[in-house]
């Protein structure tokens, strides 16, 4: 009986261990603005995941630069800190799948008291996404900072 119950226990983990890794390789990948300005990669890092700006037709823009960092699935949802390129001030966001589409994110910002923010980024076919890279600049060399 003890044997059994270590079994089913060893099971157990094992799922849950499978299924965390397969959420993350899931949302890992390129993924674009709503306005399709911005094309960002999330990556697995040391301390969760990390959402990269890759490209950006912005000028204002850092390619390179970390807007989410410690990036960990909470239930459903994934959750940690995104930073602003402006100022480079943190407020907690919270993604999850959209609804009806696995291809596309909501992103909940707490910005205000009583009112948060909602963003989407959607993730798009790479053959597609390869030829809308036109539109952006080249992105930077990687040089493992982030």
């Amino acid at each position: 009986m003890k044997k059994i119950r270590s079994l089913l226990l060893l099971f157990f983990v094992s799922m849950a261990t499978s299924a965390s890794q397969l959420d993350a390789q899931q949302i890992s990948g390129t993924w674009f603005s709503e306005d399709g300005t911005r094309q960002y990669e999330i990556r697995e890092q040391a301390d969760g995941l990390t959402a990269v700006l890759i490209r950006s037709s912005r000028a204002s823009d850092k390619p390179g630069f970390a807007i989410i960092s410690q990036l960990h699935r909470n239930g459903r949802n994934w959750e940690g800190l995104i930073h602003s390129v402006a100022d480079s001030s943190s407020t907690k966001v919270t993604i999850r799948y959209h609804k009806k589409n696995n291809d596309k994110l909501k992103l909940k910002l707490k910005r205000m008291l009583f009112m948060d923010i909602s963003i989407h980024w959607y993730r798009q076919d790479p053959a597609i996404a390869e030829k809308n890279a036109e539109n952006f600049p080249p992105p930077p060399p990687p040089n493992g900072d982030f």
